[in-house]
């Protein structure tokens, strides 16, 4: 033992389990140096968490496992209590990329993460997206999770969103769906029930219905402020446990 400890916090940019996982990276780089004779232990430590990524370096730490068969496709809803940054946005534009999953990202309060993609690189992205962003004390959770058939994916055609890998944020992809400033705070909110509409329109009928039935309870909401708990906790689904991540259904792989 070193008689170390490293403990890494980025409070309002990396989330909690983030921080743990670049926390032990940094303790392995304190190994190296002590190893190494540095004397400047702490210098160089500070040096390394400057020069480093974080958010990548995080983002590390969940990967879908090497070797893994192909389990088919699945796709998850996730509700944010609000998306804004631009920063965290364009991480999970690139992780989506990374991983080979297609995405659909509503901004506004609340947020909304709709992705799909096969079972392991589906669970890595959603990691990723999830604990390596801090989203405040306001949890972020998946709230419905479905097996993806293969009537699914060749119903819509190529290139329309949630058809390949990537993520596209409903402004672009869907703008009727937006209500521009017309939440209580000034902010663009989503009507959910509209984008419902818009998915099932270019074929998405499954994900359309699923939003459907959320669109009464997780991403119910009037001009942006949501149903909380009476103790202060938020959202009152919070009190519900949350959704497993459903296993990989028929289909094998996005229409590219």
């Amino acid at each position: 033992s070193s008689g170390f400890d490293v403990e890494v916090t980025a409070p309002g940019a990396l989330g909690r389990e983030a921080m743990k996982a670049v926390s032990r990276a940094a303790y392995c780089r304190l190994s190296e140096l002590i190893s190494s004779g540095s004397c400047q232990l702490i210098r160089s430590l500070a040096e390394w968490v400057q020069s480093t990524e974080l958010h990548d370096l995080a983002a590390s730490f969940y990967q879908p496992p090497r070797g893994a068969p192909p389990k088919g496709l699945v796709r998850a809803f996730v509700r944010f209590h609000r998306v804004q940054s631009l920063m965290k946005r364009s991480y999970m534009r690139l992780w989506a990329e990374d991983l080979g999953v297609a995405a659909l990202l509503a901004t506004g309060q609340p947020g909304m993460l709709l992705a799909i993609g096969p079972e392991a690189p589906l669970k890595a992205f959603l990691d990723r997206a999830m604990k390596c962003c801090h989203w405040g004390p306001t949890p972020c959770r998946i709230v419905s999770s479905s097996s993806v058939m293969a009537e699914e994916v060749e119903r819509p055609l190529a290139g329309l969103p949630l058809t390949q890998p990537g993520l596209q944020e409903v402004a672009d992809a869907f703008p009727r769906a937006v209500r521009q400033g017309e939440a209580y705070n000034g902010r663009d909110c989503i009507d959910f029930h509209i984008l419902a509409q818009e998915l099932q329109h270019v074929g998405h009928i499954e994900a359309a219905n699923d939003l459907r039935i959320l669109a009464k309870s997780a991403f119910a909401h009037q001009d942006g402020r949501v149903e909380e708990s009476q103790d202060g906790s938020g959202w009152v689904g919070y009190a519900q446990a949350e959704v497993k991540l459903a296993p990989g259904g028929q289909a094998a792989e996005l229409k590219l």
